[in-house]
């Protein structure tokens, strides 16, 4: 995918060469193969980059990707976990999202959904996000 999609309420950008992103006002997310550096806004910040060995973090929302990150990082408002070897997540009240080669399916909650995996077939959604990300989804929403 060349190029995204985007609401008044959440924007991603997901691609190759992605080099920069778009951003609204309250939700920013960068993903790129060859992204080195993000962007942040007051109310959320997210990095994603193939060489990226460490994160950034704000007040409201902590997100750390890297090849080499084995565990995660988590706050009280927000945690996500990115690893290579990570088979299933963790899960907290306000936000949830899943992360991993191998995961074939994912979790919701009532605010946010996100399901994460080279292999995830098809995904999963929720009444107020639906995000679906992998090599080989098949459908989405």
């Amino acid at each position: 995918m060349q190029s995204g999609i985007w609401d008044q309420m959440h924007t991603e950008f997901n691609g190759n060469n992605m080099q920069s992103g778009i951003w609204d006002q309250m939700h920013t997310e960068f993903n790129g193969s060859n992204m080195q550096s993000g962007i942040r806004d007051q109310m959320h910040a997210e990095f994603n980059g193939s060489n990226m060995p460490s994160g950034i973090w704000d007040q409201n929302h902590t997100e750390v990707y890297g090849n080499k990150m084995q565990s995660g990082i988590w706050d009280q408002m927000h945690t996500e976990f990115n690893g290579s070897n990570m088979q299933s997540g963790i899960l907290d009240q306000m936000h949830t999202e899943f992360h991993g080669n191998n995961m074939r399916s994912g979790i919701r909650d009532q605010n946010h959904t996100e399901v994460y995996g080279s292999n995830m077939q098809s995904g999963i959604w929720d009444q107020m996000h639906a995000e679906f990300h992998g090599n080989n989804m098949q459908i989405g929403i």
